[in-house]
């Protein structure tokens, strides 16, 4: 009989630390999905960068900034957002050949000053400025044959962040070309 008791009191226990633990998880599952919503939200005083941004799919953008680069003629033209800030374009489907052939007419049509470039064993990045100070950042990858490509104003070239590239932290060979 001592023993039953002792199992039913040990059962009881472990329920309810059962039930603690579910509730906390609860409780920061809710949390998380609260903190997620509240970064799009703005208020007065929070600027949100994206909010001028026009979001578009499958079409090469010939306005603003864009007009100063040739359009690629090559791939499938994915994302492309466009904002005050700049340009970004995603292109699926293209070779390193056509991605080094676009880097040729980029640089015909002026992007050819402050030029740098790197490259691993399956990625390229190439960045360049024009006459005006309109900055034009590329990324390459080999194994998704995607090219990312960043251009902006001169205004808001300090605030670049990173190009979207599927690079590996593997680098056999990194070469750095400035001219």
């Amino acid at each position: 009989m001592r023993q039953k008791k002792w199992f039913i009191i040990a059962g009881i226990v472990i329920l309810l630390i059962v039930i603690i633990i579910l509730a906390v998880w609860f409780a920061k599952r809710n949390k998380t999905t609260e903190n997620t919503t509240d970064l799009y939200r703005t208020s007065e005083n929070v600027h949100n960068p994206l909010s001028d941004a026009t979001v578009s799919n499958g079409k090469w953008p010939t306005t603003g900034l864009m007009a100063k680069i040739p359009a690629i003629t090559v791939g499938t033209v994915g994302d492309v957002v466009e904002n005050t800030a700049g340009t970004s374009v995603s292109v699926y489907n293209i070779t390193l050949s056509d991605y080094q052939n676009y880097i040729a007419q980029v640089q015909k049509a002026g992007f050819n000053q402050n030029e740098k470039s790197t490259s691993t064993s399956n990625s390229i990045l190439y960045s360049s400025s024009n006459a005006e100070g309109i900055s034009l950042k590329t990324s390459y990858s080999t194994e998704t044959q995607k090219m990312s490509l960043v251009i902006q104003n001169a205004d808001n070239t300090a605030s670049t962040n990173n190009i979207n590239s599927n690079t590996s932290n593997t680098s056999t060979n990194t070469t750095m070309k400035n001219k």
